[in-house]
């Protein structure tokens, strides 16, 4: 049981993952494309907030 409960844990948090990326994509696309950020830049960005979104909002 406790195995089963470890298993969905750790598919919820790839799909949360999953979402999160998707979403972040979505609003850091118009920064690269309209030249704001570089993209080196808007990776950067990415990667700080996808991962403080889903260490700080689970």
């Amino acid at each position: 049981m406790d195995t089963l409960i470890i298993v969905g844990l750790g598919i919820s948090a790839l799909v949360a993952l999953a979402i999160g990326a998707n979403d972040l994509a979505n609003s850091i696309a118009p920064v690269v494309g309209s030249k704001i950020l570089s993209y080196k830049y808007a990776l950067l960005l990415f990667f700080i907030s996808l991962s403080l979104g889903a260490l700080l909002q689970g």
